[in-house]
């Protein structure tokens, strides 16, 4: 995703309304695990298999799309589950849909009542699904001369204009924002920014302003209403900070201020910016953004990062002082010992043993924001488990995060894996993960209510996770 040439992709508009499928299963009454940490891949397998009946669908590579509006099982090889540290006290339905795109996906969002799921591609379209009838609404297509992949969305707040709903702005690697009714896909406007690729786009919470920003290392903060430029943030300020000096691949508002930004990309650095005096005016060092992995709880005080890093990659850190909070750990380090070969009075020694640490680069992270609850997914990239009840949750209760790197392969003792993690905002530790992507997950998406996820990658197929919570005491 951070490679150039990866922002070309093949371009076929042609779009079936059948692609949607949707598959249930009742799980079996499982009992609860003590939380002792999460379980690898292995250890959970025998839980994941109690849990399932013959119907269920466990796992990504499991199940192949045949076209026909059924999935049916393949013969690949079943991978386990290691969100398994939380029971299933009451059986669960599992809900999942999969939708096969032409393209990679590098966007994922929720409208904001929850009505409608769209997906920015490698080719420059815009899928719409409607998440009432679970058919597909309308694309909307980049009328340029060249298919450059949509890289960022955000929909405009519906309360700014409850009359006209469902708009949203897209950021393309072209240098175009165009904004779109969604449902439709009239254009209603484009703003070309030239010599620039867009990586990332947000609006204020009042919906006033938005902002854009991509590969020439400049913030550029519109007029929500003319779509006429407003400020444009490239520089710092003597020795405090410097500005970006490389891409950036992700902007934000403070939610209570729209006079503040944040952004982040290659440089390893995040800018804190102020409009007034059209400058960065701090900024700390560490995580190297690659995707829309920079985010603001709801008080405005705290900043989540997600790093595309071996080690320390979500971090929490203190909007007031930059200082550092917290870490979450997205690795984890398991000991093997390789097969003794049989030598003559050798029998008693004991071969060495060696530790392979299991990674996810992260591409995508954000805060919970919704007002419902979601207590847990758990399962393999085929299964979102629920472990909860539908009650009112705490602010931001939830940190959502995917990636990859190295397509699940062994390194130099790494094993990077493709997946998405949940964490519990409060205790940092994660109750849930979604595993067995074949390529890395470029973006990740949760539903203002918390009850859904989306996620897409390189696998060219967009998985959506609909939970029914049951009574659970976390």
């Amino acid at each position: 995703m951070t490679n150039d040439k990866s922002l070309r992709g093949s371009r076929d508009n042609s779009r079936s309304l059948d692609r949607l499928n949707t598959t249930s299963s009742a799980a079996s009454t499982v009992a609860p695990l003590p939380s002792t940490g999460f379980r690898s891949v292995h250890a959970s397998r025998e839980l994941l298999s109690a849990r399932s009946t013959a119907s269920s669908i466990n796992n990504l590579s499991n199940f192949s799309d045949y076209g026909d509006g059924t999935l049916r099982e393949s013969n690949k090889k079943k991978l386990g589950s290691i969100g398994s540290m939380l029971g299933v006290r009451e059986p669960s339905t599992i809900t999942i849909r999969t939708i096969r795109e032409e393209s990679e996906i590098f966007t994922v969002k929720f409208s904001p009542t929850d009505e409608y799921l769209v997906a920015g591609l490698g080719n420059g379209d815009i899928q719409v699904y409607s998440l009432r009838n679970s058919g597909h609404v309308t694309t909307l297509i980049n009328p340029g001369p060249t298919a450059l992949p949509c890289t960022s969305i955000v929909f405009r707040p519906d309360y700014v204009d409850p009359k006209n709903r469902n708009i949203l702005v897209a950021g393309y690697a072209d240098g175009k924002a165009i904004h779109w009714h969604c449902t439709t896909g009239q254009k209603l406007g484009t703003i070309e920014e030239e010599d620039n690729q867009i990586n990332s786009v947000h609006y204020f919470r009042d919906g006033s302003l938005f902002a854009t920003t991509g590969s020439d290392c400049c913030i550029r903060v519109y007029d929500s209403n003319t779509q006429k430029l407003a400020t444009n943030l490239f520089t710092g300020i003597g020795d405090v900070t410097a500005g970006h000096s490389n891409r950036i691949f992700s902007v934000k508002f403070h939610p209570k201020d729209p006079n503040f930004l944040i952004s982040g990309g290659w440089d390893n650095t995040v800018q804190m910016w102020d409009t007034r005096t059209k400058h960065s005016m701090r900024s700390f060092y560490g995580p190297h953004i690659c995707g829309d992995s920079l985010d603001f709880d709801d008080t405005g005080e705290k900043i989540l990062t997600g790093g595309y890093s071996r080690e320390d990659q979500i971090q929490i850190w203190s909007w007031s002082d930059t200082k550092l909070l917290d870490t979450i750990q997205f690795s984890a380090s398991e000991a093997t010992q390789p097969t003794p070969q049989s030598q003559p009075n050798q029998s008693h020694i004991q071969p060495p043993t060696h530790e392979t640490k299991r990674t996810c680069m992260i591409y995508s992270a954000q805060f919970s924001h919704g007002s419902g609850s979601l207590s847990g997914i758990i399962g393999s990239a085929k299964s979102f488990v629920s472990q909860g009840p539908a009650q009112q949750t705490t602010p931001n209760r939830w940190i959502l995060a995917g990636g990859g790197g190295g397509g699940s392969v062994k390194s130099q003792n790494v094993q990077y894996l493709n997946e998405v993690r949940m964490f519990n905002s409060n205790s940092k530790k994660a109750i849930g993960a979604v595993q067995g992507f074949q390529n890395a997950v470029y973006s990740v998406a949760l539903s203002q209510s918390d009850k859904l996820m989306a996620c897409g990658g390189g696998t060219k197929m967009l998985y959506i996770f609909d939970v029914d919570q049951n009574e659970y005491a976390y």
